[in-house]
């Protein structure tokens, strides 16, 4: 899983990529972004893979979920968290990400894109999309 966080950050930092960055000024984060976090916002969460694949075993292929969570705290920010939703979207779906070590990528897809939700506590917005990797050894 480590492998894949850090092809998922490689791409989101890639001289190609200069459109999710520009809909997220406030960076990609994993699993919290700091409480000084400004802009609109990514955290990247791994969600699940076998334990025995994580753990750098011989097993083949599993199926491994992270979550993009793009926020703003800022009222008013839903057409922002919606762009860089969609800019999630079209930098990782059907992307076969490489550069990991012991590991291939052999499927990604983006789904279950839900937002933007209100935080009542901040007036801000949420955007949530999940990520489904197949990989392989």
């Amino acid at each position: 899983m480590d492998e894949l966080i850090k092809a998922i950050v490689a791409l989101y930092l890639a001289a190609g990529s200069t459109a999710i960055r520009t809909a997220t000024p406030g960076g990609m984060w994993l699993s919290r972004a700091p409480t000084a976090a400004t802009g609109t916002f990514i955290v990247l969460t791994p969600i699940s893979a076998p334990e025995d694949f994580v753990m750098s075993s011989t097993v083949g292929t599993i199926d491994a979920m992270v979550q993009w969570s793009v926020g703003n705290i800022n009222a008013g920010s839903d057409t922002l968290v919606v762009t860089a939703g969609k800019a999630v979207r079209t930098l990782y779906h059907d992307t076969i990400l490489t550069g990991m070590t012991g590991i291939n990528c052999l499927m990604a897809k983006c789904n279950n894109g839900r937002g933007p939700m209100l935080d009542p506590d901040s007036e801000g917005y949420q955007y949530i999309l999940e990520g489904r990797y197949l990989l392989g050894r």
